[in-house]
């Protein structure tokens, strides 16, 4: 039986192509940088704990990936500049 997953995965190419996930540490974040990372884009994750975004990163740079991890927080004021 074939996944959707493996079905889609030949339509769905991110080559090439930088890929900001937000809150990318746990949850549903996580799983997008996942299904992104295996789409072939590369991975800059954010999340609050910068600490806990760059060990997501290297998790997906152990299979295979190209990702790094930041911290950001959104709440934050100013925090984008």
């Amino acid at each position: 039986m074939t996944s959707v997953q493996d079905s889609s995965a030949a339509a769905f190419r991110l080559d090439d192509r930088v890929a900001l996930v937000t809150g990318g540490t746990r949850g549903i974040g996580a799983a997008i940088a996942r299904e992104f990372s295996a789409a072939g884009a590369r991975i800059l994750m954010t999340g609050r704990d910068g600490t806990r975004a760059a060990a997501s990163a290297a998790e997906l740079v152990a299979s295979g990936g190209d990702a790094i991890g930041m911290d950001y927080d959104a709440r934050e004021p100013g925090a984008a500049l």
